[in-house]
């Protein structure tokens, strides 16, 4: 087996969204953590609820993102996923 790591291409929006949640005391060591997530979003502003909405609506309408509902726990997808393939060679 060769390991391959593969760089994803971020969307354009993700430093935008990264800011917004620096902006606002998120922190990215809990980011695998669906309750972390929803309770910082609960913390939001009605106004910033709404702009964190529209960053996840954005988000989850990739081809790759695999989301049924829109909700704040998507964050995790959204900053934590990485790529590394696997390839066998036969020899």
């Amino acid at each position: 087996m060769v390991r391959v790591d593969y760089k994803i291409d971020r969307h354009p929006s993700e430093k935008e969204v990264r800011d917004f949640l620096e902006l606002h005391g998120f922190d990215f060591d809990f980011i695998k953590s669906k309750t972390y997530c929803d309770d910082f979003f609960t913390k939001l502003s009605d106004e910033d609820k709404k702009k964190m909405l529209v960053y996840l609506t954005e988000f989850a309408r990739q081809p790759f993102i695999k989301a049924k509902r829109v909700t704040p726990a998507l964050l995790t997808k959204m900053f934590s996923s990485k790529a590394t393939y696997l390839y066998c060679i036969n020899i």
